[in-house]
This record gives structure tokens, sequence and C-alpha cells, in this order.
């Protein structure tokens, strides 16, 4: 039986970017977190916590994040 290993925010996050071609720089610069902080979550060193999330779907008024919670 195989079992499944489900993709990380970082991972889904990543494949966005790619996605959008848009550099970790100008995608924290949107949704308004430090680069740094997005790159952790991009290379899964911190979790994407649920504050986080409601954070950035708060300010941004965008239903992107609301799954992550």
């Amino acid at each position: 039986m195989d079992i499944h290993t489900p993709s990380t925010p970082g991972e889904i996050l990543a494949g966005w970017l790619e996605d959008l071609d848009m550099r970790v720089t100008a995608f924290a610069a949107h949704v308004g977190i430090s680069r740094v902080m997005l790159s952790r979550i991009l290379h899964n060193h911190t979790a994407l916590t649920a504050d986080t999330a409601l954070m950035r779907t708060d300010r941004r008024k965008d239903e992107h994040f609301r799954h992550w919670c």
C-alpha cells in the first residue's frame, strides 16, 4: 500500500511562485511579510501558522490563505 505524504505549505507556495514567475522578495512584499519569513516557510524551516494565514487574509481580503487554517 502506498502512503501519501501531503505537500507542505512551503511546497505549495513555491509552486505558486513559480507559476506566477514571482520572486520571493516581491511576493513577501505583496502579502506583507518579511522576505526572511517567507523563505523560512518555503524551505519548511518554520510553519505557516493559522495566525499568520489569518493576518494575511484579513490584510489582503484574499481567499487564497484561508485553506491553510
